[in-house]
């Protein structure tokens, strides 16, 4: 049975490999643009749901196979924080951040031997007041344009936090593998 990441980020690639097992990176074939659309299920939900249609998307090429869906989303005062895109986008995105606390949501859905296994993890983040220059100095320094919530905590990020409540510090970056190294070890998976 292979271990198919179903992500091309290089973020969660990274992450997996920390646990030093055997897997490959497939791109999913879910939609997710289309998906995020039509979803049917409330904005907290849509990690977990998005997760799941990026590993189920993938079943019928690796049936027999272990595959991993990944998700996340933040959420300040419910609304959601996209990737950015662009400079201009990311610095309204940090200045509507500054001096606030938002929550990060990151699930993963694990498909092995036609079963589910589910996680979410929440983590709350409060970003400390940020003058106008910092938060361009950071965008030019870090260009985070990729991430949702425009930040990468794992690199110069954290020093624009002041408070940051997690149960698993690799959930922020895109794939909580304390969670889904208790999911691999259910599945006869030893990461250790």
């Amino acid at each position: 049975m292979k271990i198919i990441l179903a992500s091309t980020s290089p973020y969660r690639k990274q992450l997996l490999q920390q646990l030093n097992l055997q897997f490959v990176t497939v791109k999913p074939l879910a939609d997710e643009e289309s998906l995020k659309k039509t979803a049917q299920v409330s904005i907290p939900d849509l990690p977990l749901f998005l997760a799941q249609k990026k590993a189920e998307s993938l079943i019928a090429q690796y049936p027999h196979d272990l595959i991993i869906g990944c998700d996340q989303m933040g959420l300040l005062n419910k609304t959601p924080l996209n990737k950015a895109g662009t400079k201009e986008k990311a610095i309204n995105q940090l200045k509507s951040l500054q001096g606030n606390t938002h929550t990060l949501l990151t699930a993963i859905a694990v498909y092995a031997h036609g079963k589910w296994h589910h996680h979410v993890d929440t983590t709350t983040l409060t970003m400390r007041p940020l003058t106008d220059e910092q938060i361009k100095n950071y965008i030019d320094l870090e260009n985070p344009i990729d991430c949702a919530g425009s930040y990468k905590i794992e690199g110069l990020g954290v020093s624009l936090f002041e408070n940051v409540k997690t149960s698993d510090p690799s959930a922020i970056i895109g794939l909580p593998l304390m969670a889904l190294t208790l999911i691999l070890e259910k599945l006869s998976i030893k990461v250790i």
